[in-house]
């Protein structure tokens, strides 16, 4: 809690010294990350970016903007001819030395690796761009959102929680399964939600769940976030099928395992605080109650 106290007090800094007219390095934007793209909507600077990846889906004016690649395959050919004022990255973007050889172009690093940053890079951005007209509304809005949630479970018990992320082959199989380690953003998340992540390794690069590694994990309760456009009963009713001869799993005995079906789950930016409040009564039904 300290840590994020000191996190909005910084924000705050930013924006009482923050520029009050849109800096012309922001005029033409191309961001690398469907997160970054989402903030630099929310403060406003939707129509500053020029050029977005090929999995931006939100919000519904981003299907429009040209598409550069991804994450991990920019394609620098593409970005150049879109004549970026400023390129909005993460760190670990491939091919990050190639892009900076690009003539006449800034370099924006964001970092959304947990709930902290997601929500200082509100700020942040914002004060690079000279956009201060709406940021300090959204960061403040957002801000007030995870206090609230917070207040709700500070005396609560902690919930041992496996997230699913995604499967490869055969649902009835657990080594397919993708979960997410402590050093992904649901881990920030649950934590302010009176939670912990079951997983304490990093994410594996590959599905490598065991049933004993399962049994050894022994979660409370088991989240799978799908996306949007798996969203159907038959695809849900198999994977609560896949789970329910595992009764040795005490989120499986106790009838808590549970699926997310929306495409924000997996996007580290301003719509987490959705996530958020999807997750709090699952993990605390007692609240149900009050």
């Amino acid at each position: 809690m300290q840590r994020f106290t000191c996190c909005l007090l910084l924000a705050l800094f930013l924006f009482s010294t923050g520029a009050l007219s849109l800096d012309r390095k922001c005029s033409r934007i191309v961001s690398l990350a469907p997160s970054i793209t989402e903030v630099l909507y929310e403060v406003g600077l939707g129509k500053n970016i020029v050029g977005v990846t090929k999995f931006d889906r939100y919000p519904e004016s981003v299907k429009n903007k040209p598409k550069v690649g991804g994450l991990h395959d920019p394609n620098i050919e593409a970005i150049a001819k879109l004549k970026p004022s400023t390129i909005m990255l993460f760190a670990e973007t491939r091919g990050i030395e190639k892009l900076k050889k690009l003539s006449n172009v800034n370099f924006y690093i964001v970092n959304h690796k947990n709930l902290n940053n997601i929500i200082k890079s509100i700020p942040s951005v914002s004060e690079y761009c000279g956009a201060t007209e709406k940021g300090p509304a959204v960061f403040s809005k957002t801000i007030d959102r995870i206090l609230a949630l917070e207040n709700k479970t500070k005396n609560l018990p902690k919930t041992k929680v496996l997230i699913a992320v995604g499967r490869s082959g055969k649902l009835k199989a657990f080594n397919n399964l993708f979960i997410s380690g402590n050093d992904g953003f649901y881990t920030s998340i649950l934590e302010r939600l009176g939670a912990e992540n079951a997983y304490k390794q990093n994410t594996a690069s590959v599905a490598s769940m065991s049933m004993e590694g399962l049994l050894k994990l022994q979660p409370d309760v088991i989240i799978e976030l799908i996306t949007s456009e798996n969203n159907s009963l038959e695809f849900k009713e198999s994977i609560f099928d896949s789970w329910k001869d595992y009764t040795f799993l005490n989120a499986v005995n106790r009838g808590r395992v549970h699926i997310i079906a929306n495409d924000y789950s997996f996007i580290p930016g301003p719509r987490v605080i959705k996530l958020m409040e999807d997750l709090l009564y699952i993990l605390h039904p007692e609240l149900n109650e009050k």
